[in-house]
Order: C-alpha cells, then structure tokens, then sequence
C-alpha cells in the first residue's frame, strides 16, 4: 500500500519533502533495496495524464531494508516549489510508485506543484529511520 506521510512532510525555501510510505499487505516478511521508480500525472478528475517532469536519485545509496507483515518502509520526494532556470511548475494529482525490485505500479492521489527540470526521489529506508 502507498500513502502520503503528511506529519513527517515538510517545507522549505525554495522546496518540498514529501515522505511517502510503502506498507507490507503480505503476511510473510518482504525485503526493498533501491529507489522507487515513480511517474506522476495529472489530478484523476482531469485527463489523468503523464506530467511532464522526470526523476533524479538523490540522498545516500540504498541498503536493504526488511520489512515484517504490516511494516513500513518510506522515501521522500524532493519537489522545487519554484520556478527554476527558465522551467516552469506543472501540477501533480497523481503518485504513481513502482517498488525498487519491481512488481506492479501503485498509486495514491496527491495535490503539490512541483517545479524544475526533475523531482529528487530518495531510496527506501524504514520509517523509523527517515532521514528528511
């Protein structure tokens, strides 16, 4: 399961830190090693297309991270909230994440501008640990 962690987001000068979690729905313990690969699109009730605005990895590299039934891993999305060096904002309605290792895409509903060339996207790290 994706969710936006409002409580553990934050804002800055300049940018955003958006924290999102992943949820372990299984019933047997899973394990994550990476960055998430994430797309964005427009707001569901609108055309629900691609945004044009890609992804870069950025923070520390990736350790493995072990994750029981129900535990919850998170990254951050590291989002300019102003224009930058002639690029303008786009709006994002839409997160949708596939978990490092691969698997099927999943999605959740957001509502945040982001601005620039690129969106930081870091690795997967327990909750517990984020490091924003």
């Amino acid at each position: 399961m994706l969710a936006e962690d409002v409580a553990k987001s934050s804002t800055g000068a300049g940018s955003a830190d958006i924290v999102f979690t992943l949820t372990n729905d299984a019933s047997t313990p899973c394990s994550l090693r990476g960055f998430p690969a994430v797309t964005f699109r427009s707001a569901p009730g609108s055309s629900g297309t691609a945004v044009s605005i890609g992804t870069q990895q950025t923070g520390p590299g990736p350790s493995l991270v072990v994750l029981d039934a129900r535990g919850v891993a998170a990254f951050y999305l590291v989002v300019g909230n102003v224009p930058v060096g002639g690029v303008g904002c786009v709006d994002v309605g839409v997160v949708e994440v596939t978990p490092p290792g691969g698997g099927s895409p999943i999605s959740v509903d957001a509502s945040f501008s982001a601005c620039g060339p690129s969106v930081g996207v870091t690795s997967v790290e327990p909750l517990d640990t984020l490091s924003t």
